[in-house]
């Protein structure tokens, strides 16, 4: 009376188990290209936002002041980002009132410091300077992960040091090319740069400090940006809501000196201008939230090392500006630095699913889903 293992009994519990397994290299399929998706995304924003820095530069040296060229930035992109959000959900769509306050701060942290800040540092300085700063935002958003509860630190272990090391080697490499761009700038300040230059032809110091400022509460965008999305707004929304309350910010800083600036366009500012409304500001940051709603803030900033190089390669195509060395060698520093963090991070990933994953009957064995998938074919042929 005893069952053979090719009872109907046996074969269908291992046909469940090679379905199981099925599946579960079907979910590893899915999300291994969900984040191939995001990865040619990211890389795309980042080049993107290289062009921005340089056309930004362009304009600003023609003399077009930082808070109107944001302001119009912003008013173009908040419009365009709100007409699109109306088509898409076939209505006006607005936050509930819970979340309000959450979009306000948004379009504070996001538009304000985010943007204006760094256009006022790029005016400063040079679009190289500016990527290099912005490649530290990663380490910014890690301290207000920790701070908001979103992080854990654990100094015992070997990954806190691996990722402790990657931050200061980022910081380190922005502040190391910060100091160096002041000492050449000390060095030949009898000597007056070339306006139309891609040279910073204004305080490196001052620079850093918007630049500074932008990382600490810039960062904080992205932890704002997620919390809204969990509640299950649309990406575009979200965006929208953010441009228009940063446009209600910059209206406030414009106001009290409008009769005072030069709202006359010449047509290399329309062009700049177009390119951060409908490529910068409308369709990366929609991207950004595309990506952030699929992955974590953190690795959502962590392409930004990308950014340096294209940021290189136009700034010497435009204005025959090539990277200083101090530069190049802070650039490479902070590459090594994020890759460190994000290494770190990507361990810390690993070690949440293992000790996520449910313990059950079928997970007792330590076969991998693709072995489980063999050894079940086998049985079933039996």
């Amino acid at each position: 009376s005893n069952i053979s293992p090719c009872t109907p009994t046996a074969s269908s519990r291992r046909t469940k188990r090679l379905r199981t397994a099925q599946q579960q290299i079907m979910a590893d399929l899915r999300e291994w290209f969900t984040r191939l998706q995001v990865f040619v995304v990211l890389a795309f924003v980042q080049a993107v936002f290289s062009g921005y820095s340089v056309i930004a530069k362009v304009a600003l040296s023609d003399g077009m002041d930082a808070g109107v060229f944001v302001l119009l930035r912003d008013t173009g992109a908040g419009v365009l980002l709100l007409l699109v959000a109306r088509w898409q959900a076939g209505s006006w769509v607005w936050p509930k009132e819970e979340d309000r306050l959450a979009c306000v701060a948004l379009g504070l942290f996001g538009v304000y410091f985010g943007q204006y800040y760094l256009v006022l540092g790029l005016d400063q300085t040079n679009a190289v300077m500016t990527s290099l700063w912005t490649n530290t935002l990663p380490v910014f958003t890690f301290f207000w992960g920790v701070a908001l509860g979103r992080e854990a630190l654990m100094p015992r272990a070997c990954n806190f040091w691996v990722k402790i090391t990657g931050l200061v080697l980022s910081i380190g490499g922005a502040v190391f090319a910060s100091v160096s761009a002041a000492m050449d700038s000390s060095s030949s300040s009898s000597a007056s740069p070339d306006a139309s230059s891609g040279s910073g032809d204004g305080s490196v110091l001052l620079g850093s400090v918007y630049f500074f400022m932008l990382e600490l509460f810039g960062s904080l965008f992205f932890y704002l940006q997620k919390h809204l999305l969990q509640k299950g707004y649309h990406p575009i929304h979200v965006t929208a809501w953010g441009y228009s309350c940063g446009t209600a910010f910059m209206l406030l800083v414009i106001f009290p000196r409008a009769t005072d600036l030069s709202w006359n366009l010449t047509p290399l500012d329309a062009v700049a201008i177009a390119y951060v409304v409908f490529l910068t500001s409308s369709l990366c940051y929609f991207l950004l939230a595309w990506a952030n709603k699929r992955t974590n803030p953190i690795l959502v900033v962590a392409m930004a090392p990308l950014q340096i190089i294209f940021t290189a390669l136009l700034q010497f195509i435009f204005f025959g500006d090539p990277p200083s060395v101090a530069q190049i060698i802070s650039g490479l520093v902070i590459v090594v630095g994020l890759a460190l963090f994000v290494y770190s991070k990507i361990v810390e990933e690993r070690q949440q699913l293992l000790l996520a994953a449910p313990e059950g009957e079928d997970d007792e064995s330590d076969e991998t889903p693709s072995e489980r998938l063999r050894s079940g074919a086998k049985e079933v042929n039996v």
